[in-house]
């Protein structure tokens, strides 16, 4: 059985989001993009992976268990099987004895992200939402 790590809960609860949480692909670098409202205020944040090997996303109604357990928390399962199988599909020429970290996200009406990578960092709370940002950047 795959010992669990739990690294980080949203500072909101996803059922009071501003906009569905999004995920963004550059390379080897993924991006969760969250925000929500706290005290009445508009809150962004999002969750940056780095040396992404793997993604996968399933919506809220196909959401395996393993998903749905790591509601509103960014969950780690060490010594994955999707790591393990990944990485013997990829084969020795892409890192020699590595294996990959399997990070597990959920979010209310989005479902569940599951990323291969490096590490992870949280980005900084900023004021606003990403709706409202991209707005700024890309006017309709």
């Amino acid at each position: 059985m795959s010992k669990i790590i739990r690294h980080y809960e949203l500072p909101a609860p996803s059922t009071d989001t501003v906009s569905e949480a999004t995920l963004s692909l550059d390379g080897a670098k993924a991006l969760i993009r969250f925000d929500y409202y706290r005290d009445g205020l508009a809150k962004r944040s999002g969750l940056l992976f780095k040396g992404v090997v793997s993604t996968q996303h399933c919506s809220e109604k196909c959401s395996t268990s393993r998903q749905t357990k790591s509601f509103d928390v960014l969950r780690e399962i060490v010594d994955s099987e999707w790591a393990k199988k990944t990485c013997e599909i990829i084969g020795s020429s892409y890192r020699k004895n590595f294996l990959p970290r399997h990070f597990v996200f959920y979010f209310d009406s989005v479902g569940g992200f599951e990323i291969l990578a490096d590490d992870f960092e949280v980005l900084p709370e900023e004021d606003g939402s990403w709706e409202e940002l991209n707005n700024v950047l890309m006017p309709i």
